[in-house]
């Protein structure tokens, strides 16, 4: 597998997988603010609503109907996006969207978060008295809880922005790589035609100012001079040779020939004085000594 392929999957399967892992903090993080936000602003508003509660059960039964009508109309339009039941001396008053549910948690200071058929809302419960000795809560403050609704939205967003990411940054990681590694093709292509055995020509490199190109560049010109300076000593030592088997063969050819001469002297049809076969018998003896010293020698050498 090329280089540039193999870049191209790992950027193309990391980003993903980053922008998921990402994703997934971002939506934690948001998640967590969303509900903060969420519980923030309910109560603030229940601070509006139960002060106009307060006012409205202050004038609820106190047989003055226009007081009361008053008082309860802004308390409806104080509840404005949010559900509220109220319960007082007149019954109870409902307004904004309301509970699925005809039961409320009894006891919730603090934004609680309740699941009824399937849909997530947030109640608070607050004790708004008529008197100072009540202190069990009649307001109810509700509303639909959105934060999952758009947490899916972000999720979705990040799903597809990972969609996205997939090709695109396989696409552009392999162009980048096809970009870096064109000094490497060059290089490759340039040594591929080179032969040492054929060829006194050798690698010429122009530094590309990439440090892995230039190192392997120069690890190749120092491999093929080494190869240039140990063809010169293998050249060196086969001329030696040649040089010292010439003299070695001159040197063996003359005791030799001298041999062969005096023998065919000894084997002649002439008969030879007493002197002279004594003589050339000194002379087959010396030349005998003569060449078991050269091969001596020549054993030495080796």
């Amino acid at each position: 597998m090329k280089l540039s392929t193999r870049l191209a999957l790992t950027v193309g399967g990391g980003v993903p997988v980053l922008i998921m892992a990402c994703g997934w903090l971002l939506l934690s993080l948001i998640g967590d603010d969303l509900r903060q936000q969420q519980d923030a602003q309910l109560q603030a508003r229940a601070t509006v609503v139960a002060k106009n509660t307060k006012n409205f059960l202050d004038a609820a039964g106190t047989g003055q109907p226009v007081v009361e009508k008053a008082r309860r109309q802004r308390l409806i339009k104080s509840t404005s996006g949010i559900g509220v039941w109220v319960t007082g001396p007149t019954g109870t008053v409902r307004a904004g969207p309301q509970f699925p549910s005809a039961q409320l948690p009894y006891s919730a200071p603090k934004p609680l978060k309740v699941t009824v058929e399937g849909r997530d809302w947030l109640v608070l419960s607050l004790p708004v008295a008529i008197d100072r000795k009540r202190d069990r809560p009649n307001l109810w403050l509700f509303s639909p809880d959105t934060v999952e609704e758009e947490l899916a939205l972000v999720r979705r967003r990040v799903y597809l922005g990972a969609a996205v990411a997939l090709p695109t940054a396989g696409a552009v990681a392999w162009a980048i790589a096809n970009q870096a590694v064109l000094p490497l093709r060059r290089l490759q292509r340039r040594t591929s035609g080179l032969d040492p055995r054929t060829s006194s020509a050798r690698l010429e490199h122009v530094p590309t100012r990439i440090a892995e190109v230039d190192d392997l560049a120069l690890t190749l010109q120092t491999v093929l001079n080494r190869y240039d300076e140990q063809v010169a000593r293998t050249e060196e030592a086969l001329a030696t040779a040649r040089s010292f088997a010439a003299a070695a063969s001159h040197e063996l050819r003359s005791p030799l020939t001298s041999i062969r001469v005096n023998l065919d002297v000894l084997a002649g049809p002439f008969e030879l004085e007493t002197a002279e076969r004594a003589e050339l018998l000194a002379e087959l003896v010396a030349e005998q000594e003569r060449l078991v010293g050269l091969l001596a020698m020549l054993r030495t050498l080796a």
